[in-house]
This record gives C-alpha cells, structure tokens and sequence, in this order.
C-alpha cells in the first residue's frame, strides 16, 4: 500500500502555494490525513502526522533514513558539522560532544545565562521601542560565546545576525527541484550567501586561532575532532545554539504580550519564588507556570517547524511503503496546532501542559530520536532563566504597528521582527504580586484567547 493524498502529475500548483506560504500548504495537506503522499516536480514527499508512524520514522526506523535535501542545502555554509553529518561520522561527533552538554554542564553554563539576561535586562529603555529580536540574538549568542567556547563574542554580534540573515534567505531555493544549479549561477543571492558563508567561517576561525585550547574546543579534540570538523561543528554549535532560542524568546514574549491574564500569573510565580533576588539556576525547577508558558509557546511557534528525512531503502510504514529516495516531511506547525491532538488547538493555554500530551510523539520542539538536539537542555535553562529574569523587571508591549507574521525559514522566524515597549513593573507592583503568589498553586486554566496564527 501507498499513502493517499492530493491528485497525481507534477503538482506544480502546489510547489507555487509551497513557495508562497509553506505553513499553509502543508496545513492544508493535513486535511487528507495523518500520512499524505503528494507530489513536488519530480520528487514523492509523504506528510506525516500520526505520532506512532513519527515514531517509527524518528526512532524505531531512523536507521533507514537520512535528513532531507533542506539539510543538503545548510552543508555549504555548515560543512560536515554535527546537524549536517551522517552515519558513523554523525554518531562519532555526537559521542564526542554529549559531555559538553551533561546536566552537570549545563548547570554550569547557566551562570552565564543568568549573567547575560541581567545584561539584557539592564539594556532595555523603560517605555521606549525595542527591537526585542535583535536584543534576543545578541544575548543568546552571548551565552553560546561564553558557555561553549569561553570566549567573548559579542563583537561579532553585529556581523554574525546580517551573515546569517543572508544565508538563512537562500534556504528557500531547497524547494526547488533544479536547487543544485541555482547554486552555481553568480545570482544576487547566492553571491550574498558566499559572503556569507565566509564571514561566519572567519569568526568561527578567529575564535578557534584565539581560544582552541579552551571549553568545548578541549573537549572536541580529545575525542577526536580536528581541522575542517571541528570548524564546522563549532559553527553548527555557534549557529543552531543562539537562533532558536531568540526565536522561541521573541514569540514567548509576544504571546504574554497578547495575553495579560498569563502574563500576571506568570509574574506573581516569579515575584513569590524569587523575592526580588535575581533568577539563579537553582530556580529552574522552581517555576513551573513559567515552564508551562514556554511550553506552550514552542507548541503554538516551534522554531523547529518541520523535519525531513529521506528514505535510503524502501521502507514499510504502519502498512504502507515509503521507497528509498522519497521524503517524509514532519511538521511540528502542523502536529501541534491539530485537533486530533490538542484540544482547541489555536487558544494558549500554558495550562494544557499540567498533563502529559496525549502522545509522546505529539509535541517535538526539539525533535526525537537519534538525532534529537543536543542543546535541549542548554536552550531550555536559558529561555526560562531569560524569560525570569526579563518578566521580573518588566511587562513587554507591542509597538504601534508592528506586524506579527511567522516566516518560515530554517527556524520560524518573526517576518517584520518583533517591536516592543518594556514597561517597567513598579516596586509597588511587584510587591502586590508577591503576596497574590504567595498562595500561588499553579493550577487553573489560563483565560486568554487563541492567536491569530
């Protein structure tokens, strides 16, 4: 058996409504099933949203595939580094730097974070526009700087967000079936993403020249890693480590912003746990509302949206035959906001994560299996030690108008950026919110309404 789904031929209707809006098209495949087969050009792509075909294709039959020609795309910028790496070589890597990522560490690093969000929070203007993306990236790869290679990168901070700006925009040629010859056209933007590409390799150079002795680089090369692979994975560290983490920030920050009910609930846990001190990470565990916000908010804006995998043999599927060479797409946009699985889907409702999903393979911010992030426990210190430190001091609003609309690239990035005025909360404030939190329980269901998206 095959999957079913839309009519045969080309399907060049849908590569156009692909090209134009990637969430949609795929949300719309959803409306065949939970294992939709459809054509792109030449290409067979299957979309998946049942959580056990999820789970044979993540882990229990993740042997039989490799990533998807989207991560072919990122090999030019990435080279062989950690996400783009295959079989033995991708195994061998993630052996050598799992103890850069034990729970010990990652303890460690959270000083770190803790001092760079009191940096960021010390940055903010009361009561003056922000431009709360750039704010997030600068900090978080801050922390990556300091925590993984013990070097100070904010100098290059600048540089690094307009590089990678240009190389996330010539992802989008992955969608097109004849990708591998656009990339050899002298284009605008492929002429932009070979400068790109160079200037982020130079920083990661310089960082290796200036401290390979150090941090993570000490522990890479005991295992093993050396030249262009250690190049390369540190860039893939650099990289994946700081972007995500802005992006979940800047929607988590958004969705409070639209919901003020969870965004009071959220600052009377903070104020009746903390005290007025600042968030240190022994607080990790101690602020469970605000680790259902974000929750919630990587469910609503995983910045991870979709994965792909590519079937290197024939493959059987709940019954049905996958052949070596088609795709099998899986949407975290599409799996997280589907009525099959969450209740009123679109409504944020950070209390929904009092229960476990109905599912383990329901909910993937971070992906399952093999190659699960290695980072989930470094990113999800950092967002609640971020997140803590910034809702302590202020209560965040959109600018007058700012566009909210989600852009799908390597991560779900904000099209427009994101704008806000940090409105300082008052001594008084606090205080009043201290002693509402001070009975707080952190049940009861939240009352905000569903976003737009």
């Amino acid at each position: 058996m095959t999957s079913p789904g839309p009519s045969e031929g080309l399907g060049i209707g849908r590569f156009l409504r692909l090209s134009k809006d990637p969430l949609g098209f795929l949300t719309a495949l959803r409306q065949h099933g939970t294992f939709v087969r459809y054509r792109l050009g030449p290409r067979t792509l299957h979309l998946v949203s049942d959580p056990e075909i999820v789970h044979e294709v993540l882990v229990a039959k993740a042997s039989s595939f490799h990533k998807d020609r989207g991560t072919e795309m990122m090999r030019p910028l990435l080279g062989r580094g950690l996400l783009t790496s295959e079989d033995e070589q991708h195994r061998r890597q993630r052996r050598a730097l799992q103890p850069a990522f034990h729970k010990a560490r990652v303890a460690h690093y959270a000083q770190v974070m803790a001092e760079e969000a009191l940096r960021a929070r010390d940055a903010l203007p009361a009561d003056e526009e922000v431009d709360v993306l750039s704010l997030a990236m600068r900090t978080t790869f801050a922390i990556v700087g300091r925590a993984l290679f013990g070097t100070d990168v904010a100098g290059h901070a600048p540089e690094v967000q307009r590089a990678l700006a240009d190389a996330m925009s010539v992802f989008t040629l992955a969608r097109v079936p004849v990708y591998r010859l656009l990339l050899l056209l002298p284009l605008p933007s492929t002429l932009r993403f070979a400068r790109a590409r160079d200037t982020l390799r130079a920083v990661v150079d310089r960082i290796v020249r200036e401290h390979g002795a150090s941090g993570f680089f000490s522990l890479a090369e005991a295992a093993g890693l050396s030249g262009d692979e250690l190049r390369d994975t540190a860039l893939t560290l650099l990289l994946a480590g700081h972007e995500t983490t802005a992006v979940a920030l800047c929607w988590t920050l958004y969705l409070l912003s639209q919901h003020p009910a969870a965004a009071a609930r959220l600052e009377a846990e903070i104020d009746s746990t903390l005290e007025g001190r600042a968030p240190q990470a022994t607080d990790l565990e101690r602020l469970p509302y605000l680790q259902r916000v974000v929750s919630e908010s990587m469910r609503l804006f995983p910045p991870a949206w979709a994965v792909g995998r590519l079937a290197q043999e024939d493959v059987e599927l709940s019954g049905r035959i996958v052949r070596q060479g088609e795709t099998i797409i899986i949407s975290q946009w599409v799996m997280h906001r589907d009525a099959a699985l969450w209740p009123d889907p679109l409504r944020f409702d950070p209390d929904r994560f009092e229960r476990p999903p109905v599912h383990r393979f329901a909910y993937l911010p971070f992906g399952a299996g093999p190659r699960v992030c290695i980072g989930d426990g470094f990113a999800w210190a950092e967002l609640i030690l971020l997140l803590a430190t910034l809702a302590q001091s202020f209560r965040f609003r959109l600018a007058t108008g700012q566009r909210i609309e989600p852009l799908p690239r390597v991560t779900l990035r904000l099209k427009y950026g994101l704008r806000m005025i940090p409105v300082r909360r008052s001594a008084d404030a606090c205080a009043r919110q201290a002693a509402i939190g001070s009975g707080f329980s952190g049940s009861g269901s939240s009352s905000s309404t569903g976003s737009q998206w």
